[in-house]
C-alpha cells in the first residue's frame, strides 16, 4: 500500500498501518504475535 506510486504514506507510518491491518483482520491473537516480531514491537 505504501509503495503504491502516489500514496503519500512515510515509511514511519508504515508499523501502524501494520498493525492496524493485523488486528483488523486476526484480532488481539494477531497483534501479540506480530508483537512477536522485533521490527513491529
Amino acid at each position: 500500500m505504501r509503495l503504491t506510486t502516489g500514496s503519500g504514506i512515510p515509511a514511519t507510518d508504515e508499523p501502524a498501518i501494520v498493525r492496524c491491518l493485523v488486528f483488523r483482520s486476526f484480532g488481539p491473537t494477531g497483534l501479540q504475535q506480530l508483537h512477536a516480531l522485533e521490527e513491529y514491537r
